[in-house]
């Protein structure tokens, strides 16, 4: 004590001050004084436990002031009483004395880098070293490695110590930590002013020095856990309707035990489990297959060091069925404690999909059908490997281009306009039809094709895509079925031809014969003439008819009126009263019908053709009706007549050419009509009952009107 005393007068330096000689023992009281202050020896353990606690409670953010403000009243106490027991030589030993005592009472090992304060110039400056902080050791064991610095309660008595021996503010920061993964920590000391702001405003909890003194602690501490409690049920309020108004499933665990802290509405319905059957049971009752709970683990190891994790298992619901999922995992802060988000997605149908779509895609590229892709621009986006071979477009060539690469001179501007009546019609949404499309070397290739418009859910146009049947091969089989049957046809012609000419030609000879006689009286001769004239029709009909069958004229397309060209057959036929005798015939033109594309003279001729045999099969007595409409795109002509019909049996070879049922006629009127109207793209429909006359409806298309 002498010794002590001595030092006291001759001004000590920190490093001289004896710390056995400032801790004194009273077993007889159970008390321990460090420096004429009442000290306790506590296990770090213990103190780690208690910082848990706090964090837990308070939350990261209220613990680091609280343990800031308790360290710096302890620091700032401490350096009053020792200065109150030893007379330091200076105030930069004095100082030091702080690193120095926190070093002995084994706080953390301090090595000072810089120290320099002068009281007369308000200058101040510490630096340091410091190494195996005890609250970086609990901070790890507890928390695990931390993004900030830890060191709370050593910053904070640092802070007070040095504001004690400058006499004014001094705030000391931690630039780095040990339980951030560096080797040690590294602190400076300045007083507060000279700080930039934003560290000051993190210092708030730096007080004054008397004030700290009457601190209550206690009150500050309710008052935080009042204000973290009220702030953390709305966090996890909040958390809980995110969670709920995701499609995803999703759950919160804790990262060690794995037990579930959090569930949403989705994950409950889809595992099919309520909420108090799965909150703290372990992750692992929700997987397939319990052998994927070490690559769970290992996802949540991964994702708590480095931020996320991704991983894919089987999901497996109470009532046995699985689930295929993406698991993707990320830390939180979940009320006072670190924990795991887990967002799992099913992507087993998006699995199914994608694997569907890949089998189509297959599909499409091995094709033997020719197909292409375009975008809503008509842009080729993909072909398949029948287009490169067919067309002889490498893709790289097709791809970027348009499908007007591949028009002949055969597609007209009216078959686009079909085309894309087709396509753009939301109700139908596609086209089909033949085309003659042109190859890369100028080659023409008849095709078979539909093309299909793409729309995407909310039913906007995305693309398009073609599908083409070459129709090569079986246009050159029809070629030769056609060949052999117009051979068979002019044998069955020639035949008929003969039959036909020599009739009226035998009738007109005879007739000729007569004449040359000289001797035939006025009546005779009158009747003579007229047998030489109507053979001589006869005869030009039936030459005629065959010429129109043998040698069809090409349709020349031309915008006329239908219901003038019925009117005009119709007002022929009235005013011939040999012809239709005692026929009662009535007309019904359509005024909504316009013009459109026809070629008038043909189907002037076809609509002659159905008339005439509709009066023929009358045979001078009846009802005729002619009439005019249209449906869809179609505009058509109907004539229906009273007789006698035509026989079952008969009915489906009408159009067959040579096919007649009267004594004298060609058969060839309603095949030269069948003809000429599937050469305007339309059709003859016929139906008849025996006994209940016959109706021929005669279709036409009439796009472009």
């Amino acid at each position: 004590m002498e010794q002590f005393q001595k030092r006291l007068v001759d001004h000590m330096k920190a490093s001289e001050i004896s710390f056995e000689q400032l801790l004194s023992f009273t077993p007889q009281e159970g008390k321990i004084f460090l420096g004429g202050l009442r000290a306790l020896l506590v296990d770090a353990g213990a103190l780690g436990t208690l910082r848990k606690a706090l964090v837990d409670t308070v939350g990261f953010d209220h613990a680091r002031r609280l343990y800031g403000q308790c360290g710096y009243a302890c620091g700032f106490q401490e350096a009053g009483a020792l200065r109150d027991k030893v007379a330091f030589a200076s105030d930069n030993e004095w100082l030091l004395a702080g690193p120095l005592l926190h070093t002995r009472k084994g706080h953390v090992l301090s090595e000072p880098i810089e120290f320099r304060v002068d009281r007369a110039q308000t200058s101040l400056l510490v630096k340091a070293r410091w190494k195996n902080s005890y609250e970086a050791e609990q901070h790890l064991r507890l928390f695990g490695q931390s993004q900030e610095p830890v060191c709370w309660h050593l910053c904070g008595y640092a802070s007070g110590w040095a504001s004690a021996v400058f006499g004014a503010k001094v705030l000391c920061v931690e630039t780095r930590c040990a339980a951030q993964g560096h080797p040690d920590c590294l602190i400076e000391v300045r007083p507060l002013p000279a700080w930039d702001e934003p560290t000051r405003l993190a210092a708030s909890w730096l007080e004054d020095p008397e004030a700290r003194k009457n601190a209550s602690l206690l009150d500050d501490l309710a008052e935080s856990l009042k204000a973290s409690r009220a702030a953390e049920r709305r966090s996890r309020d909040e958390l809980r309707a995110i969670m709920d108004s995701s499609a995803d499933m999703i759950w919160i665990r804790d990262p060690k035990t794995a037990q579930i802290l959090d569930i949403n509405k989705v994950a409950l319905a889809r595992l099919g489990y309520r909420r108090e059957d799965v909150l703290e049971k372990p992750v692992g009752m929700f997987l397939a297959d319990q052998a994927d709970l070490y690559l769970i683990e290992r996802t949540a190891t991964t994702a708590m060091r480095e931020g996320s994790a991704y991983a894919s298992t089987v999901l497996k619901t109470s009532a046995g069925t699985t689930i295929e999922v993406e698991w993707r995992a990320a830390p939180i802060e979940y009320g006072k404690r670190r924990a795991l988000l887990v967002v799992t997605r099913d992507i087993g149908r998006a699995m199914e999909e994608r694997r569907f779509a890949t089998m189509m895609y297959q599909a499409f590229k091995r094709s033997n059908d020719v197909m292409f892709y375009c975008d809503r621009n008509g842009v080729i986006l993909d072909v398949n490997d029948a287009f490169a071979q067919h067309y002889g477009f490498s893709r790289d060539e097709a791809i970027g281009q348009t499908p007007r690469i591949l028009r002949s001179s055969h597609s007209t501007n009216d078959l686009y306009r079909r085309m894309w009546s087709g396509l753009l019609d939301p109700n139908k949404g596609y086209w089909r039809g033949e085309m003659i499309n042109r190859a890369k070397d100028g080659r023409e290739i008849p095709l078979f094709l539909t093309i299909t418009t793409v729309r995407d859910p909310g039913g906007e146009i995305i693309g398009y895509m073609s599908n083409a049947i070459d129709l090569t091969e079986q246009k050159a089989l029809q070629g030769r079925v056609a060949h052999s049957e117009a051979l068979a046809v002019i044998g069955e012609m020639a035949a008929v031809m003969a039959h036909e000419i020599r009739n009226p030609l035998g009738s007109i000879v005879m007739a000729s014969n007569q004449l040359g006689a000289g001797d035939l009286s006025a009546e005779d001769r009158a009747m003579v003439l007229k047998v030489l004239r109507t053979e001589s029709q006869r005869l030009n009909e039936s030459l005629s008819n065959f010429l129109a069958y043998a040698r069809p004229r090409e349709v020349r397309l031309s915008r006329a009126d239908l219901n003038a060209v019925v009117g005009e057959i119709c007002n022929i036929v009235q005013t011939n009263g040999e012809l239709l005798k005692d026929i009662d015939i009535s007309v019904a033109l359509d005024p909504q019908l316009q013009p459109f594309p026809m070629d008038a003279d043909q189907i002037r001729q076809v609509l002659w053709n159905i008339v005439l045999n509709a009066i023929q099969a009358l045979g001078g007595r009846g009802k005729l009706t002619v009439e005019t409409g249209r449906d869809s795109e179609h505009a058509f002509f109907r004539v229906k007549d009273t007789g006698p019909g035509i026989p079952a049996g008969t009915l489906s070879s009408i159009f067959k050419p040579f096919h007649t049922t009267k004594p004298q006629g060609t058969g060839l009127g309603l095949a030269v009509a069948d003809r000429i109207i599937k050469a305007h793209g339309g059709a003859i429909e016929v139906t008849s009952r025996p006994g209940d006359g016959a109706c021929f409806t005669v279709r036409l298309p009439s796009i472009g009107e």
